[in-house]
């Protein structure tokens, strides 16, 4: 299964992403508007929880519909 979790680069949203990722075997896109920290979780999230993250630049309208093309 895919989420997508806003806010993901801390708090709430960055422990509900290695939650999925850890114990559910889901495919989590971080979603963050700063890509720096967003690339720092997502590191975060493969050295505890395992590989099944990407970072998705929620600020970006063509990253958000790539993705959704993508996933269709």
């Amino acid at each position: 299964m895919n989420y997508i979790i806003p806010g993901a680069n801390s708090g709430i949203g960055l422990a509900l992403t290695k939650q999925l990722v850890a114990d559910h075997g889901c495919h989590v896109y971080l979603g963050a508007r700063n890509a720096e920290r967003g690339a720092k979780a997502v590191e975060e999230v493969k050295n505890c929880s395992g590989d099944n993250v990407e970072l998705l630049n929620i600020v970006s309208r063509r990253c958000i519909v790539a993705l959704c093309c993508r996933e269709r």
